[in-house]
């Protein structure tokens, strides 16, 4: 299956894939994707969302009538708890979607790391979702982190979406470069 990213996202993707290249000599990277719809890796972040929280096979949509949270963990190809390792993605493309007929804006914040990881601060950005033909996206680079990264802080990523009313999580593309050898 082809992904078709947003022309926006793709000079800052191919940018992030070559400076992560080696110049180890003779190494090749290739650019990998870890694609998944939200069914199985987003839940509601609480009890009290779970009423109104639907997991359709290929969106995580909020039907309720008040704001939900929802978390998302991505899979992983990186060493467990290594930060700056060329093996962690090099960025992260999520998108939503508002099924109201009018856009709305969801805010999500990328985490990384694990429970007691402090080193690198949660990024969270805002995109307009348009109506359920039309879908957004937010992506994270390894800038979102901090200046001259060339991957995300650490192998594990997970972010936190507020969703309004009738708007969802659709779904997620995680990008690493993998050395492929020779």
């Amino acid at each position: 299956m082809k992904v078709n990213l947003p022309v926006s996202l793709l000079g800052p993707v191919i940018v992030v894939a070559l400076a992560g290249m080696s110049s180890d000599a003779g190494a090749v990277t290739q650019e990998r994707v870890f694609a998944t719809n939200p069914a199985g890796i987003c839940q509601s972040a609480l009890p009290v969302f779970d009423g109104v929280i639907r997991k359709r096979p290929k969106a995580v949509a909020n039907e309720g009538t008040s704001n939900s949270f929802i978390t998302c963990a991505f899979p992983s190809q990186g060493p467990d708890g290594v930060t700056d390792s060329p093996d962690n993605a090099i960025a992260l493309v999520v998108y939503l979607s508002s099924q109201s007929g009018s856009p709305q804006n969801i805010t999500c914040t990328a985490v990384p790391g694990w429970d007691s990881y402090t080193f690198i601060p949660a990024v969270t950005k805002t995109v307009e979702a348009g109506p359920s033909s039309a879908f957004s996206a937010i992506s994270w680079l390894p800038e979102d982190f901090g200046e001259g990264r060339t991957t995300l802080p650490t192998s594990l990523i997970a972010i936190s979406c507020n969703l309004p009313p009738s708007s969802a999580i659709n779904d997620s593309y995680l990008y690493f470069n993998e050395d492929v050898g020779t």
